[in-house]
């Protein structure tokens, strides 16, 4: 029996443990369909993706990773009209996927590091890049989900739809990395699906109060279903204390975390709910909770990025963006935090 014939919105290379792709040129990958629809991975209508999407890279299904994928030295080049049926025209006249190009349409990705691809044993969800530039108009750069985890240095996106998206718990550490144009630079949203740990109050605690007290947490440790199937609810960590890149719910509220410390036989979980009028203040709990309440700790969808230069973000998807064909950037579109998600960074923008 032959293999299902790959298409133009596969991913070219579905990477393991230690995987090592270097010096490569990835191009023609692309997507189709309506953004934010159903079974997108990002359903969201403004910041996600189609439910066809291609990438460059993902993680092979069941992987088990002990080491880190790593992608060096490599570039994408993703544009709605390249034509695969016939690459002559690469040495044409055509402004098909060269530059120059005015117009952008929903296309293919770089890499998407989804934490729930990889086997339930596998103690890493994570991928380690260095000096990979995606050149991908109106397609995302880096798409970081279901509590995976990305460690990138000299990150370059041009005219991305976004340069990097975390979502659902996924994290990303950046470095000396740089957004050129595109609509969005780096977007931070929710929190992971299930809770990776739970608890209960111990002792209650008042309205306001900024720090209160947990028993010992536990998280899931039965890693398949009585089908046989992979346990979504599983908490592949083995350390079961609570902390600061985690969000903590208890009586319906989340609240951030800023700090968690041991008080013999739990944790003294201390938050952050700061004042809209004025953020340093921290309101602490909305309303009094009660002894033995069930406390939900869940992985904060965030991004670190030190050193991270912005040029032109929010000025448009093709090289209609650049300043001297009239684009115009929207600064509001560098940061994006929603639904909780947490996004830490030094700018150096176009204005200086």
């Amino acid at each position: 029996m032959h293999p299902t014939q790959a298409t133009e919105t596969n991913t070219l290379f579905e990477v393991n443990s230690g995987t090592y792709l270097q010096n490569l040129t990835f191009t023609g990958v692309k997507a189709s369909g309506t953004r934010g629809e159903s079974g997108s991975l990002y359903p969201n209508s403004t910041y996600g993706l189609p439910a066809t999407q291609g990438w460059n890279i993902a993680f092979l299904a069941g992987a088990t990773i002990v080491k880190s994928p790593y992608i060096q030295n490599c570039t994408n080049f993703s544009d709605s009209e390249i034509d695969n049926t016939d690459l002559a025209f690469f040495a044409g006249t055509e402004d098909k996927g060269r530059a120059g190009d005015e117009d952008s349409a929903m296309t293919g990705g770089g890499i998407l590091i989804d934490g729930s691809v990889p086997a339930a044993t596998s103690p890493l969800r994570s991928m380690v890049c260095d000096s990979y530039t995606h050149v991908g108009l109106d397609g995302p750069g880096i798409l970081v989900t279901n509590n995976g985890y990305l460690q990138a240095t000299s990150s370059y996106a041009f005219f991305n739809h976004f340069h990097i998206a975390c979502i659902n718990g996924g994290q990303a550490n950046l470095a000396a990395s740089t957004t050129d144009f595109g609509e969005y630079s780096l977007i931070a949203d929710g929190r992971s699906p299930n809770p990776v740990l739970t608890s209960t109050v111990d002792g209650a605690a008042s309205d306001g109060a900024t720090s209160f007290n947990i028993d010992a947490a536990t998280g899931s440790t039965d890693l398949y279903n009585e089908s046989g199937t992979e346990n979504d609810n599983a908490w592949f960590g083995s350390s079961t204390r609570p902390a600061s890149n985690m969000l903590v719910e208890v009586n319906s509220v989340t609240y951030p975390i800023t700090s968690v410390t041991a008080n013999g036989t739990g944790w003294t979980i201390n938050i952050s709910r700061p004042d809209s009028n004025n953020r340093s203040n921290n309101l602490g709990l909305n309303g009094a909770i009660s002894d033995a309440a069930t406390v939900n700790f869940y992985l904060r969808s965030m991004i670190a990025s030190s050193g991270h230069t912005m040029e032109y973000v929010g000025s448009g998807t093709n090289y209609s963006a650049l300043p001297e064909n009239g684009g115009v950037p929207n600064e509001a579109r560098q940061i994006t935090e929603l639904n909780d998600g947490k996004i830490w960074t030094v700018i150096t923008d176009h204005n200086g």
